[in-house]
């Protein structure tokens, strides 16, 4: 997550920061929906409209599919705190993802 915030800074902004100015850090929480496993966590980067800091609350998903060689990861991400409504609508999305053969 942090090559990934930090190249997308670097080729959006005029602005070149110091290396590593992305911090990421995520922990196993409890199983949701479907999943194998569930993290959470927040990554802390620069805006690269504005070079100002700016952190984004995140969960990950990870999905096994049984009999099949198919997996997914699936990624919430937001501005917004945890317990802000727009949680509801992304775990409503993320439960609703179905995988067809």
């Amino acid at each position: 997550m942090t090559e990934y915030f930090n190249g997308l800074y670097r080729s959006n902004s005029k602005i070149k920061p110091v290396d590593n100015f992305t911090k990421a850090k995520f922990q196993k929480i409890k199983v949701m929906n479907d999943d194998q496993e569930t993290y959470q966590g927040t990554i802390s980067t620069l805006n690269f409209l504005t070079g100002k800091p700016i952190r984004f609350y995140v969960k990950i998903h990870v999905r096994n599919y049984p009999g099949t060689s198919h997996s997914a990861l699936m990624y919430e991400i937001s501005p917004k705190p945890y317990a802000n409504n727009v949680w509801l609508k992304l775990n409503e999305i993320v439960k609703g993802f179905e995988y067809k053969n």
